[in-house]
């Protein structure tokens, strides 16, 4: 009875909207597919495609988006990701990245207020914590950044990133010898580049020299 009952209830599809959504996804396929072997032209032509078949789903706006973001066109790609974000307005990784270019811009306020939302949506991700930390580290708020990158490394303690940018930010509060040990926790978890090769380059001039603290 009750099964009679939710299927009446249910809207009925056509068999035109059916296979516009079999479309979509097989679309959002071709797109993925093309995206990962950086065929960008050929996957926003997929994922446009998808959009004309359905403009009210979200998955194809985010995915034109990330499309973007890939070569570092942050305009076109936070117009996707804020239509995107109209139809799913907590939609945390769509957020996390969109707060991410915003605090790139320079858009330091906006950017706080996405991310702080990213978090509201999904307290587990921890890359908008910290995507959070950037910003106030860009803002000058290293102990605001301490706190929020010791929440990412809570979700994940083999977080690298977030070992690295807390190494930064102890740096900037100057408590050295908290800095040195999440960088060497970094190094031990794989991350390499410039900023922890300028840091390794400081702690170990400390420690020939005896001046960590």
């Amino acid at each position: 009875m009750l099964v009679s009952i939710l299927l009446g209830a249910a809207p009925l599809k056509t068999p035109k909207e059916i296979q516009a959504r079999q479309d979509y996804f097989k679309r959002l396929q071709e797109g993925d597919s093309l995206l990962a072997g950086r065929k960008l032209d050929q996957a926003r032509l997929a994922y446009r495609e998808a959009v004309e078949l359905l403009p009210a789903h979200w998955k194809a706006y985010f995915r034109l988006g990330a499309s973007w973001n890939i070569v570092g066109h942050l305009d076109q790609a936070n117009a996707f990701y804020a239509k995107g974000l109209q139809i799913n307005p907590t939609h945390a990784l769509a957020l996390t990245r969109y707060g991410g270019n915003l605090n790139f811009q320079g858009k330091f306020e906006q950017a706080e207020n996405t991310l702080q939302k990213a978090i509201r949506s999904w307290p587990f991700i921890k890359i908008a914590y910290d995507a959070l930390a950037q910003v106030y580290i860009k803002t000058n708020e290293p102990a605001r950044a301490v706190t929020s990158l010791q929440w990412a490394i809570d979700i994940d303690p083999n977080y690298g990133p977030g070992h690295a940018n807390l190494a930064v930010a102890y740096t900037l509060l100057n408590q050295r010898k908290k800095a040195h040990a999440h960088l060497k926790r970094a190094m031990a978890l794989g991350v390499k580049g410039p900023v922890i090769d300028q840091l390794a380059g400081l702690y170990n001039k400390d420690a020939s020299g005896g001046k960590a603290q």
